[in-house]
């Protein structure tokens, strides 16, 4: 009779001990799968939309994105930045400047010049002679792209990634008005081609 009455208990703490572990690891793998409401991106203005992290950078978590369907390119920017895009009736290309609200027409911390009818990427970096350094052989979106390091104003290193896709010519640089060397590579990280 012992027996019997062992064989139930031990039969009922079985399972008892099978269905917590089974709620635990449920409760684990719901936790751990990213939510389709975290995986959507939210609109925070016309144009700019904020994304999750990408993996290894939690400084990108809620980084806004620049879209322009006419130039075909997709890009993200620091949240607490903004972005205006401009046509230059002077300058023969299409830009947008990157920076603080109040001080980016003025001082633009990044700027993304996109120079229409571009047929070679060593063509297009011709354009860049005044530039002092060494050209280092990079990608953008994984199309093959030039990085130069260069000295500006005020003795300010900044930097230049060009590519050409299209027939247009991409120009992703820091400028002399802060330290964003860090920042383009990053932005250049997310930088993608439309088509």
């Amino acid at each position: 009779m012992y027996q019997k009455g062992f064989s139930s208990i031990a039969w009922v703490v079985a399972v008892v001990v099978i269905l917590a572990g089974a709620a635990g690891y449920f409760a684990l793998v719901e936790k751990s799968e990213p939510t389709a409401e975290s995986s959507t991106p939210t609109p925070t203005q016309t144009g700019t939309t904020v994304f999750p992290t990408p993996i290894g950078d939690p400084e990108m978590a809620f980084w806004k994105n620049y879209r322009n369907d006419a130039y075909s390119f997709d890009i993200k920017y620091p949240s607490d930045w903004t972005a205006k895009g401009y046509w230059s009736e002077t300058g023969g290309f299409f830009y947008v400047a990157f920076g603080i609200a109040n001080t980016i027409n003025s001082k633009p911390l990044v700027t993304l010049k996109v120079y229409p009818n571009q047929t070679t990427l060593d063509k297009f970096i011709k354009y860049f002679d005044y530039l002092s350094g060494s050209w280092k052989d990079t990608t953008l979106n994984n199309v093959a792209a030039r990085e130069i390091i260069s000295v500006g104003q005020n003795s300010k290193q900044f930097i230049l990634i060009a590519s050409v896709k299209n027939v247009f010519g991409y120009g992703l640089e820091s400028t002399v008005f802060g330290d964003n060397i860090d920042t383009v590579r990053k932005m250049s990280s997310t930088f993608k081609f439309l088509k």
